[in-house]
């Protein structure tokens, strides 16, 4: 007989998410193999087989930005999100780019009832609909938003750090990146982090410097000779994200400094650089499927009546240890 279970029993039983069941039945998977064996093995001994798809009961339109700095995380919220629209019989429409259809044309053809902002896009429709900004931190929010708990992100890496003995900890970042809306509180509230973090601030520490996307490997150059001929130097750098990492990697091996016996680094966003340098990089990871959840929550929420008003969201992320940092005296 045909069980009447339901892909949220089968997902509570294998341990993971109604998504991530939906991937394994579509053959698109990538989790490792005994946690997809398992929703399979669940899958034939409940019986449970998918409802044929409904109608969509609508659309959702994300707006995202062409060129924007975290681009392997809007492509992978871009698919938490297409996942999550699915389950909920929605249909995810992307729009890249400020050059885009009139607003009033796209809601029209595609029978929008939702519109997410991804990343900082800085468009914003005036046509009243339920809206949810994602990866997006503004000072003044116009829609309710869900963002990665950033500065809680950096306190955790200072706080490590102190943990494994280390006191003098310089901290990397740009300033095309401190203005970005969605990189702002890891980097401005710095001295609240060091303090959080109990680790003393010093400004001959931090390096916040001007330069055009990938021409940062002159500034770290000169940022390491920097912090290398102070009295005191540091035992240990934050990158503000993980894309410094190589530059990091190869200029303190010309130095003849080794990481992480001579000098430990901890980024942010344990994107793919972070697994590709050696010794792999210990970084901060975002909860992007929590945050598509959170997201999906709210709008859903707000489409079926049920608005809770204006909320911001931050979700703590994790610190992935790997082997980037030593223990020192």
């Amino acid at each position: 007989m045909q069980s009447v279970i339901n892909i949220r029993e089968v997902a509570t039983m294998a341990g993971v998410s109604p998504a991530t069941v939906s991937r394994v039945m579509n053959g698109k998977n990538r989790l490792r193999t005994a946690a997809a064996q398992r929703v399979k093995e669940i899958i034939d001994q409940t019986g449970y087989v998918r409802k044929k798809q409904q109608a969509v009961a609508g659309t959702i339109l994300c707006f995202y930005e062409q060129g924007e700095i975290l681009t392997q995380h809007a492509g992978a919220l871009l698919h938490l999100l297409d996942e999550r629209c699915h389950l909920a019989k929605l249909r995810l429409v992307n729009i890249r780019s400020s050059k885009h259809a009139p607003i009033e044309t796209l809601i029209a053809e595609n029978k929008v009832v939702g519109v997410i902002y991804l990343s900082g896009h800085k468009y914003k429709s005036d046509i009243l609909l339920p809206a949810v900004e994602l990866n997006s931190y503004e000072a003044y929010q116009t829609y309710s938003s869900v963002d990665c708990d950033d500065f809680s992100g950096v306190v955790d890496s200072l706080r490590y750090l102190r943990e494994q003995g280390h006191s003098r900890i310089a901290y990397f970042c740009d300033r095309e990146i401190n203005r970005a809306e969605n990189i702002l509180p890891r980097v401005a509230a710095l001295p609240a982090a060091y303090h959080a973090a109990g680790v003393d601030y010093d400004g001959t520490l931090i390096c916040q410097e001007d330069f055009a996307q990938n021409q940062h490997h002159e500034v770290i150059a000169a940022a390491l000779d920097r912090w290398l001929a102070l009295p005191e130097q540091p035992t240990a750098i934050v990158m503000t994200g993980d894309a410094y990492a190589a530059s990091f990697y190869g200029l303190l091996a010309e130095r003849g400094l080794k990481i992480p016996e001579d000098i430990s680094i901890i980024g942010f966003d344990d994107d793919d650089q972070s697994k590709m340098v050696y010794p792999q990089l210990t970084t901060v990871s975002k909860p992007l499927e929590k945050m598509a959840d959170m997201a999906m929550n709210i709008l859903v929420n707000a489409i079926s009546g049920n608005d809770n008003g204006l909320m911001k969201v931050l979700i703590k992320p994790q610190l992935i240890i790997r082997d980037s940092v030593r223990k020192i005296d």
